[in-house]
């Protein structure tokens, strides 16, 4: 059975004489060194309690905090009393065939999943619309840009005669 406590921890006394860029740092040391005094044990910062300290910076730690302090049979974790506790799993030993049928499962989700994306490729390239050029009386093709330049098509000789606009 854990046992659980709950503390108000005054952080402020100690990182005030703690220089500005380092007073999270030193809150934290006030922390762990106010639950060890008062559980005689190692102290363990929990996650939630560490990002609570860290939010405003290394130069703006919280005041004071409050704490849940539960006890191990070597140590203490100390969490945030809000926070919300992790619950251990029991180990399921899954046997041969279920791990079979699991490995199965997701290999023919796998395919499928291939299947569709070559169908969608097929039709994607199938109905590719074809790119229409217009051929005015004149010879004159339309281009992209057909603004920026004109080219006319040279009736004897063939050429091409560009002329910018």
């Amino acid at each position: 059975m854990v046992d659980e406590r709950i503390y108000t921890v005054p952080l402020r006394k100690g990182f005030l004489k703690a220089p500005n860029y380092d007073r999270t740092r030193k809150a934290v040391v006030v922390l762990r060194e106010f639950l060890e005094k008062h559980t005689k044990k190692e102290v363990k910062i929990g996650k939630y309690l560490n990002l609570e300290l860290w939010k405003d910076g290394r130069k703006h730690p919280p005041g004071k905090i409050k704490v849940r302090v539960e006890d191990n049979k070597d140590f203490v974790v100390a969490e945030l009393v809000d926070a919300p506790r992790e619950v251990k799993k029991a180990d399921k030993k899954e046997t041969k065939k279920e791990l079979l049928e699991k490995t199965s499962k997701e290999e023919k989700i796998a395919e499928e999943i291939k299947d569709e994306k070559k169908e969608e490729t097929k039709k994607a390239i199938t109905d590719v619309p074809e790119k229409k050029v217009k051929i005015k009386e004149s010879g004159i093709e339309e281009k992209k840009h057909a603004h920026r330049k004109q080219e006319e098509i040279i009736e004897n000789t063939g050429q091409v005669k560009s002329r910018i606009s």
